[in-house]
């Protein structure tokens, strides 16, 4: 299912924003969501009242205890709510959107 409203860590112009923007597909509005303290939080948030859109998240891995090396795509994001993994979104590869040369998604679908 294609994503419609997709958070991400930012502030309005920043970074993150502009250049996510510029890549994802047509019809899915990047929506800037601050730090990432709270973040899964807003998301569950977003569609428990958005019900008509498809919300995830693409957040960066700064600061996690995470030193694997990239593979080439986005790597999922989920929580446990209840005893049921729930997808949030995606994580960056890299630490952050300024370690990206250039960025290519091909479509944000669940998968």
């Amino acid at each position: 299912m294609p994503v419609n409203i997709l958070y991400c860590e930012g502030v309005a112009k920043s970074p993150d924003v502009r250049v996510i923007s510029a890549i994802v597909p047509p019809g899915c509005v990047v929506r800037p969501i601050g730090s990432k303290q709270g973040f899964a939080q807003r998301i569950l948030g977003g569609k428990d009242v958005r019900t008509g859109s498809t919300i995830a998240g693409l957040r960066d891995r700064d600061f996690d205890d995470d030193d694997s090396s990239p593979s080439a795509h986005p790597r999922n994001w989920y929580i446990t709510d209840g005893g049921t993994q729930v997808p949030l979104g995606w994580y960056w590869e890299r630490k952050e959107i300024e370690n990206y040369g250039s960025c290519v998604l091909s479509g944000l679908n669940y998968q």
